[in-house]
């Protein structure tokens, strides 16, 4: 016969255990929709890609620091202020919806960069950053 403590070791231990594996579900699944699948996702809310790149190459030579796609990816997705399941299921559209109610965002609170005469969003100056990496990759 299980005594009172047993019971309740036991039924932590099983609650822990669950835990402990759908965490690490969630967080081996993160890393690679960050890396492979968050930039492709952006980019291709970009209808005017070639345009994009050009002041793109602009704002990564005002702003060498962010030359990196996965940095600006994860820049650009955290500021939506939605959760990562949220992000994972959203399609194409609600992605461009994100982004624009962003833009207005940033320039509401004067979030604003000049490139080259042009006044953007910081979040529009990153998206074509990121698609300037990406040509660039190619």
């Amino acid at each position: 016969m299980a005594t009172r403590r047993t019971f309740l070791l036991r039924t932590l231990a099983f609650i822990g255990t669950g835990i402990s594996l759908r965490s690490s579900r969630v967080f081996a699944a993160r890393p690679r929709f960050a890396i492979h699948g968050s930039a492709a996702r952006l980019i291709a809310c970009v209808d005017a890609k070639r345009s994009a790149e050009i002041i793109g190459v602009e704002y990564l030579r005002a702003f060498p620091a962010e030359g990196n796609a996965e940095q600006l990816a994860n820049l650009i997705f955290s500021s939506f202020g939605i959760g990562y399941q949220d992000l994972v299921w959203a399609d194409r559209q609600e992605i461009k919806s994100l982004l624009a109610d962003q833009q207005r965002q940033d320039f509401a609170a004067d979030r604003v960069v000049d490139v080259g005469g042009w006044i953007l969003s910081r979040t529009e100056a990153r998206l074509y950053a990121l698609t300037a990496l990406s040509a660039a990759a190619r």
